[in-house]
């Protein structure tokens, strides 16, 4: 799997394409799980035909994908040799009598690493940590995230302050508040 994300990054940053590297991948970069199951690749709405041409030259697309109910995002997924890679843009998850939409942009990237002379974007921290709340099914990796950042601290506040600005379950505001107290 670390074979294809490299040329899949380097194939999207030659691209100019503005993207970073979620979930599981990013959650077992900082240590908080041992396993990657897929790359989960989200991609700035106006990017989205570069990343599915860069995408398309590298693996096979599988398809649109309809996604649960809960969500009501862009996703297209494709198979890179043996590495199932899923598209991402536009993250919208629906919750009770509310919808949630990813603010996905530079701030959302808090570190880029680099493997190999390729440049890894990955989204931050405090955006997965909201979006693991509020998806069903997701409670024991939001508890994964929540440890970690009650141990390591929250790295940019105002980035998880602007999460928590948007429409949201007021148990999730209730929670995150309380990684504001923790000293950073």
């Amino acid at each position: 799997m670390e074979k294809e994300l490299l040329m899949i990054c380097q194939s999207l940053n030659q691209a100019a394409v503005r993207y970073a590297v979620a979930f599981s991948y990013v959650l077992k970069h900082h240590g908080i799980v041992d396993k990657v199951n897929d790359l989960d690749i989200i991609v700035y709405e106006e990017d989205v035909e570069k990343a599915k041409t860069v995408l398309s030259k590298l693996g096979t697309p599988s398809s649109e994908i309809k996604l649960s109910d809960q969500f009501s995002s862009y996703l297209v997924q494709y198979k890179v040799n043996k590495t199932n890679v899923e598209l991402i843009s536009g993250l919208k998850i629906n919750f009770g009598r509310g919808n949630y939409q990813m603010i996905f942009d530079e701030k959302s990237v808090q570190k880029r690493i680099n493997k190999e002379g390729v440049t890894i974007p990955l989204l931050s921290l405090e955006d997965l940590y909201v979006i693991y709340m509020l998806i069903k099914g997701k409670e024991e990796t939001a508890n994964k995230v929540e440890a970690y950042l009650k141990q390591k601290g929250v790295k940019d506040k105002d980035l998880l302050l602007r999460c928590l600005s948007q429409e949201l379950p007021l148990n999730v505001i209730n929670r995150a508040y309380v990684l504001f107290n923790k000293k950073n």
